[in-house]
């Protein structure tokens, strides 16, 4: 009797361990998920934000040009850049030399 709870509990331990083994798996797995779904959302928000800063350019001309060819008036370049700029979300954006630490395992939320 006793060889049969010996034997029992050598097979919950086993079970236990896989199960341990699979739950970090997944754990790994969702937090690598996490990870590629927040960049594609970042990624997706620059270029957002690039598109709006391209189709504020065409404004820009026609406000330099409103009073006819005669009367030009330059763009505004800090304007556009100060515009662009008061659109960003994120501190890469502002600093494109800014990184992030990944030698971090922790999921980091935004």
């Amino acid at each position: 009797m006793l060889d049969d709870l010996q034997r029992v509990v050598g097979e919950l331990h086993d079970s236990s361990s896989t199960l341990s083994r699979t739950a970090a798996d997944i754990k790994g797995e969702i937090g690598e998920s996490i990870v590629h779904f927040q960049f594609q959302d970042r990624i997706g928000q620059i270029l957002m934000h690039v598109a709006e800063g391209i189709d504020s350019i065409p404004e820009a001309f026609d406000r330099a040009h409103r009073d006819g060819a005669t009367a030009l008036v330059p763009v505004d370049v800090a304007e556009l850049r100060d515009q662009l700029i008061a659109s960003y979300t994120m501190v890469e954006e502002l600093d494109s030399g800014a990184g992030t630490d990944t030698d971090t395992n922790d999921i980091t939320f935004f």
